[in-house]
């Protein structure tokens, strides 16, 4: 199982802490770096959250998001070993053409590092605020995944969809391996979507358990659809937060030191390929990278 450290959102970072921030989990062995994606957080929100039992947004419409595709291509330049990941990017709210075009050359200048987390959203007023669709959000996404995989195979590509067509273009420069789409969300639909259409499924929040039901139901479809359900990659991203006291009921990932490294566990157990935290960046700086610091000293060990 491979590690991993989503950030990149907060009032402490800045040009100079960024780059500080990836080069230390570089330093600390990681193997990934993730940027989630939201370009707009309304100031008025009755989307429900899907990702926790209270089904309210967690994001307050003032802080600071740092966009996924352009902070990854600048971390591409200053890092030299991790892998790259965007964890999720919004397809319906992008033109998937440019977003095609983005993507290719951070995977060219990072020499083959990059990971497209992707999912079609949950908040209806960014999509309004953006001018994206929402009810047909999902269908655009999968004629998205589509349309970039006929992008980045031919340098003269053809895609006529519902949604998008394209052709009588040139469109390079080509990735030389083009990287591969792990799929987000916990609906049907969505892990139909990575069955069918993603190179794996990326869950997150959820606990060992719920991730090995879903899972399951990914590789059946997947095998349903011709596909080899072994071929495809299960990851996980989940807040990280490591307290004093024991927790009466695990959260992922939540508890004493001891009841993190169980449920570090019980995700590889589940098989867990990558295994992605989120640090408590509304703490502050010296916080998130105090908890990043021993996760790695507890989990890179035999990771």
């Amino acid at each position: 199982m491979r590690f991993g450290v989503m950030s990149f959102i907060g009032r402490w970072l800045d040009a100079d802490s960024l780059p500080a921030l990836a080069r230390e989990v570089e330093a600390l062995g990681y193997h990934s770096l993730w940027a989630a994606d939201h370009t707009v957080i309304p100031v008025r929100v009755d989307s429900r959250y899907p990702y926790s039992r209270r089904g309210r947004s967690p994001y307050p419409p003032d802080i600071p998001w740092w966009e996924p595709i352009t902070t990854l291509s600048y971390l591409a330049a200053i890092t030299e070993r991790v892998l790259l990941g965007t964890g999720v990017l919004v397809l319906p709210h992008r033109n998937p053409v440019l977003t095609a075009k983005m993507l290719s050359q951070v995977q060219i200048l990072s020499r083959g590092r990059l990971l497209v987390g992707v999912g079609v959203g949950w908040m209806r007023e960014e999509a309004h605020a953006l001018g994206s669709p929402w009810r047909q959000r999902g269908a655009m996404a999968d004629e998205q995944i589509q349309l970039m995989r006929e992008l980045w195979a031919h340098e003269f590509p053809t895609f006529r969809g519902r949604f998008y067509q394209v052709e009588g273009v040139g469109f390079g420069p080509l990735p030389p391996e083009p990287p591969p789409i792990l799929v987000g969300g916990h609906a049907i639909a969505a892990l139909r979507r990575a069955a069918y259409l993603g190179d794996g499924w990326l869950a997150f929040a959820l606990p060992p358990d719920q991730v090995a039901r879903r899972w399951q139901l990914v590789q059946e479809m997947a095998a349903e659809a011709g596909r080899d359900p072994q071929s495809l990659t299960l990851g996980v991203i989940a807040p990280l937060v490591i307290t004093e006291r024991p927790l009466e009921e695990a959260r992922p990932i939540m508890g004493t030191p001891e009841q993190v490294q169980a449920m570090v566990g019980q995700y590889r157990d589940v098989g867990v390929q990558h295994l992605v935290v989120a640090p408590p960046i509304w703490l502050g700086r010296k916080e998130a990278l105090d908890t990043i610091t021993l996760f790695a000293q507890m989990a890179l060990g035999d990771g």
